[in-house]
């Protein structure tokens, strides 16, 4: 009670002066009172660190002591201005890092003295739930991590929060308000429960009390109470080896500004001279050993190492194009080109290995982005190694990068752990106002693909494969079933852990904060900022071949349209949003209309009462080609009964698709003119890609089927409208 009073009354209320204060008086009579009161106010959060680091009560009351001894010697070359908390922060988690290193102190396992032991189950999912918390706040931005760590894990008010970190108490609740959606995000994303977070959140570990006993021991350790015993060793072991890092920090700095000064002196030094000074021989051992080059953004010599890397692999790519052309079937074509392609993991590699040497350049970014902008490869087996490598690099070094943040924009067509971590690493440290909207939208498109995946995985949480189109041995083009490799049945299995209106939900968020924040930004894919380049470096003006010369002005004018068009990022949002609300399964079909193959208007309620599959494709699209055998083996075993095929053109190029259509004797409907318009409405992005719309006008699938897949739900749909037409009153059985 004495010593209470004391910090009280001593010298005008002590426990109410400033930290500054407090710290000036550590050096005066009036030490043991003015440590009491900075244990008071600092002592619960240094011990919750402690404990939170270490884990073990008596290793954390060995480095409270030794912070507490670290502050009283240096107390007189401490500058505070209105906060000692951030420096007593900084100085714990270093002190309490370093005992969990050094292991200065074992401590047996305590013997288990309850009656009852709790269920090793349950012990183990509130374990692996600990885990998952304490991993995703250290993927916190610091600002966040720092505040969420000392408010929820050390168990701090708001106002000790903001005292320790020396910001406003509404910077504070603003940061956890923050992070808090943050962590809401991550752990659906982690197939965790909200309510997970919710239970986290309302119980926050109690904040740590500092005993009688333990500010006793404290404060005659500092020598605020005279000693009555020696400081422990362990106590002066910890404080003396981080006294010695800060020295070693101080000197280091001493150096590095010593060095500078030469630096500056010799310079002015050769500017008075005029001239560059006597120039000294090299040794023969220095003439051995030629200086390593650091290019720079701005220096050609890693642009053009990049260059030849890929200049080498589309050569071996156009090596193997004409060797297939000697093919004589599109059998043997395939073969060869198979064969002969060259393998994107070794040219990936190659270009890797040289970005981890150079990570930050400029040059290096754009490598990293050729490694990982291939729509048409899975991040599977070798190349996946690859392309985690690169999502690495592009997170670490380039994660404000809008061109990076670009990148996501073309991710949602495979669903993988590499992609996670690229878009979520993305979403979660760019900063720039044009990335973060960029990383906003890509996770939302990802998300929303991952929504419509999870139902599937639950449903079948064991299969043995895919079906694809390929060729058998005497060279027909029939379905196999493609074994799952390990890699993707495990990133099945992950899946299935998450809650499918949980991740819709965040893609919904996400969509909605792009229209509200970053509506106004262009959206320009990867490809398009390609193409950009490529019309840049080599415009149609300077080429002299007449069929590179075509090919460039094809581009040029679909830069054009694109430029005209000028879509932005919330109108893409907004469209995502109808397609997901408007056009989702069990929906009605919006009408639309163009022109067919004879120039007369096609509708889609024209086929209304029939089972419509709108197939949308254009003339060069190769996989579009080889789904026509499919398509017209359908038409003819459907004939007869309440089903249509209706084909739409989505590049606009009527003309070219005519010319497929008489050669390959496609003979349902098909609308030419107007159907980019009727792709835009129900927001195609690939192709080709299917509809199935019932009788009565309502969406019944939508994206893309393997064959034997569609074909099972078009006879299950039309059986059941034939079903239905001959149970009305007056149709014959």
């Amino acid at each position: 009670m004495y010593r209470s009073l004391r910090v009280l009354f001593v010298k005008g209320s002590i426990a109410l002066r400033s930290d500054a204060e407090l710290v000036r008086l550590l050096l005066e009579d009036d030490r043991e009172a003015a440590f009491e009161a900075l244990i008071a106010r600092y002592g619960p959060m240094v011990l919750g660190v402690c404990r939170r680091i270490l884990r073990d009560e008596h290793a954390a009351e060995d480095t409270f002591q030794a912070v507490f001894l670290i502050l009283a010697r240096k107390a007189e070359s401490i500058r505070v201005e209105d906060s000692l908390g951030r420096w007593l922060y900084g100085v714990c988690r270093r002190v309490a890092v370093r005992a969990k290193a050094k292991v200065v102190r074992q401590i047996p396992e305590p013997l288990v003295t309850c009656d009852h032991l709790n269920d090793p189950a349950v012990e183990a999912v509130r374990a692996e739930s600990r885990h998952l918390v304490g991993l995703e706040v250290a993927r916190l931005p610091r600002k966040y991590r720092e505040t969420v760590a000392l408010y929820y894990l050390d168990g701090l008010t708001h106002e000790e929060t903001a005292n320790a970190l020396a910001i406003p108490v509404g910077t504070v609740r603003s940061r956890l308000s923050r992070a808090r959606d943050l962590l809401r995000t991550r752990f659906i994303r982690r197939g965790l429960a909200p309510a997970l977070l919710a239970s986290w959140l309302e119980s926050r570990e109690a904040a740590a009390s500092v005993s009688w006993a333990l500010l006793k021991t404290t404060l005659r350790n500092t020598g605020g109470v005279p000693a009555a015993v020696a400081v422990p060793p362990t106590v002066l072991v910890l404080a003396n080896h981080t006294m010695r890092s800060f020295m070693m920090t101080k000197a280091l700095s001493v150096i590095a500004v010593a060095a500078t000064l030469a630096s500056l002196t010799t310079g002015a030094a050769l500017l008075v001279r005029g001239d560059d000074g006597p120039t000294k021989a090299p040794t023969q051992s220095q003439a051995a050993e030629p200086t390593p080059a650091t290019p720079s953004a701005k220096s050609p010599e890693l642009e053009e190492q990049y260059r030849r890397i890929i200049a080498e692999f589309e050569e071996a790519k156009k090596r193997a194009l004409q060797a297939s052309s000697v093919g004589k079937s599109e059998y043997e074509r395939w073969e060869i080109l198979s064969k002969e392609s060259p393998e994107d993991a070794d040219y990936a590699r190659r270009m890797i290995d040289l970005a981890a040497a150079h990570p930050k350049e400029t040059a290096s970014r754009d490598a990293l982005i050729w490694v990982i902008n291939k729509p048409y490869r899975a991040d599977a087996g070798a190349y996946g190694d690859e392309f985690s490598r690169a999502v690495n690099l592009l997170v670490d070094h380039h994660a404000d990068d809008p061109e990076v943040a670009r990148l996501g924009l073309g991710l949602d067509n495979v669903l993988s752990r590499r992609r996670d971590a690229f878009l979520e690493g993305i979403y979660a440290n760019a900063k720039g106002r044009e990335a973060k909207g960029l990383a906003r939208l890509a996770l939302a498109m990802y998300l929303e693909k991952k929504a419509t995946f999870i139902p599937t995985a639950h449903k079948l949480p064991v299969a043995d494969g895919h079906l694809s189109r390929s060729y058998d041995e005497r060279g027909e083009l029939v379905e196999k079933k493609i074994p799952f490799s390990n890699e993707f049945e495990g990133y099945r299995q992950h899946v299935r852990m998450f809650d499918p209106d949980f991740v819709r939900a965040e893609s919904v968020r996400l969509y909605q904060e792009v229209i509200a924040d970053y509506s106004d930004i262009l959206y320009i894919p990867t490809a398009v900022r390609d193409l950009e380049r490529k019309a840049r470096e080599t415009p149609s003006a300077s080429i002299t071949d007449a069929q590179k010369k075509q090919e460039m002005i094809e581009v040029e004018r679909y830069l054009a349209k694109v430029k005209a068009k000028a879509t932005t990022l919330g109108q893409v949002a907004a469209g995502r949003l109808d397609n997901m609300w408007n056009l989702a399964v069990g929906k009605i079909a919006p009408d639309f209309e163009g022109g067919g193959v004879d120039g007369k208007p096609l509708k889609l309620s024209d086929y209304r009462g029939q089972v419509v599959v709108i197939v949308y494709w254009f003339s060069t699209c190769g996989p579009c080609l080889r789904e026509i055998p499919h398509e017209r083996e359908l038409t003819k075993k459907m004939n007869g009964r309440p089903f249509t095929l209706l084909g739409v053109v989505t590049d606009g190029r009527g003309e070219s698709a005519r010319k497929v259509v008489e050669s390959e004797g496609m003979t349902w409907p098909n609308i030419l003119s107007g159907g980019d318009k009727v792709a835009e409405r129900y927001h195609i992005t690939g192709n080709p890609s299917y509809y199935v719309v019932d009788a009565n006008g309502v969406i019944r699938s939508k994206g893309y089927l393997a064959d034997s897949s569609l074909d099972e739900l078009i006879e299950r749909v039309v059986s059941e409208t034939e079903t239905k037409e001959k149970s009305k009153p007056g149709q014959s059985n």
